[in-house]
């Protein structure tokens, strides 16, 4: 095509005419500015698909913006250079965004392989005889070991609300000795499960 404006001034007439609402205009706009706004892309390092992605979105954002773009102030060909390397820089910092999610995604995985190599229970079921267990030893130690046990965990939860801070005594030797013969029975009750 044998222009006699240079590629600038063809750029800003095209741009004039689109925001005159010459819809043609855009066509020939989009197939003269393509491989220049691709080579870009490409030329800083992104793969093919995200180069046409450039592209794609540079296009569109020079036609939403198309209002904004004043002639006597600025160059066409730099005004939409300008696009261009604006959403180059997008598509860099989604790619960082991206790479952040993944590491933070991952690090999440590893924690709960830990855990689970941690947590000898695996299954619902195993969870289940654990359960079974503990109750069955709960009520196999005496009501008095029980009410203990449960009044110490109720002023755990609840501390009394006249003092505010929140501070209990030591736990005391009747509410150790307690919870030792529990530990002790459900100890006994696992060995059976296993």
């Amino acid at each position: 095509m044998n222009r006699p404006f240079s590629n600038d001034e063809y750029a800003q007439l095209l741009l004039m005419r689109i925001q005159g609402g010459v819809t043609e205009a855009q066509t020939e706009l989009f197939y003269l500015f393509s491989p220049k706004f691709y080579n870009s892309a490409r030329l800083r390092g992104l793969s093919y698909e995200d180069a046409q992605d450039v592209v794609q979105v540079t296009f569109n954002r020079i036609f939403e913006k198309i209002d904004t773009y004043q002639e006597a102030r600025q160059s066409g060909v730099g005004w939409m250079q300008t696009i261009c390397d604006h959403v180059i820089i997008d598509v860099y910092r989604s790619k960082a965004s991206s790479a952040k999610k993944l590491d933070k995604l991952k690090d999440t995985k590893k924690e709960a392989l830990r855990l689970k190599d941690e947590n000898p229970v695996h299954s619902s079921f195993e969870r289940k005889e654990r359960i079974e267990a503990f109750n069955r030893a709960w009520n196999s130690i005496s009501e008095e070991d029980r009410l203990t046990i449960h009044s110490r965990l109720y002023r755990y939860e609840n501390p009394n609300p006249a003092n505010r801070a929140g501070k209990r005594g030591p736990p005391g030797r009747k509410y150790e000795e307690a919870k030792e013969r529990l530990r002790q029975e459900y100890r006994k009750y696992l060995k059976q499960i296993e």
